[in-house]
């Protein structure tokens, strides 16, 4: 587990994380699960866990501006896990071999046989707003390939962007690498040999060699 997640939730500011899920954690009784991260009790889960059926997006996390790279993870639509909830996809953030970076915007699931790995990268914009990008890589071609898709916030919801934002067509057959620091996503060969980078602008991506 990321060391600064855990001391972010272990010293209490549980709020960076999403503010719904710090204000329902104060009411609610609350456990330290075995790495020591605060989690409700089953009995109170319920009145957190609110999924729209009609979006497949978490309907009161919605309506809370996300800030951290956690907030817009569980604003994502549900096509890209095999859980139903948000609990579900928190226990995969403290999964052993995921990464958090709530500075750095970054964001890495450790996913299983059944849930692919996942990560999750902010590019911020001149204006203060973030493109999205979500990613999963297939390097052993279990699920037909890798995909790179890209998000605005739009009323509160994750909206998908044009994958014209590219200059070059995504190529499942390919590794894309989202930056942890920087603003360059990696591209290379099953093989790990380099072919090229993706340059973000602060508004749109430029391929360098």
């Amino acid at each position: 587990m990321a060391a600064g997640y855990r001391s972010a939730v272990s010293e209490g500011n549980v709020r960076e994380l999403h503010p719904t899920v710090a204000f329902r954690l104060k009411v609610a009784p609350v456990e330290r699960d075995r790495y020591g991260l605060l989690c409700l009790r089953r009995r109170t889960v319920a009145l957190w866990i609110l999924v729209s059926s009609a979006t497949g997006q978490p309907a009161q996390i919605a309506r809370t501006a996300p800030k951290t790279v956690v907030d817009y993870l569980l604003l994502l639509p549900l096509e890209y896990f095999e859980m139903e909830n948000v609990n579900e996809r928190l226990a995969l953030v403290k999964r052993r071999g995921s990464i958090v970076d709530l500075r750095k915007g970054y964001l890495f699931l450790k996913g299983d046989g059944a849930q692919r790995d996942l990560g999750l990268c902010l590019f911020k914009r001149a204006d203060g707003s973030h493109l999205v990008a979500v990613g999963s890589n297939d390097e052993d071609d279990v699920f037909n390939g890798s995909f790179l898709h890209f998000y605005n916030l739009h009323r509160g919801k994750l909206k998908r962007a044009s994958q014209r934002i590219l200059p070059v067509r995504h190529n499942k057959h390919l590794i894309y690498v989202l930056p942890r620091s920087g603003k360059t996503i990696q591209v290379n060969s099953r093989r790990g040999k380099h072919s090229y980078s993706l340059k973000w602008t602060g508004d749109h991506f430029e391929r360098r060699n």
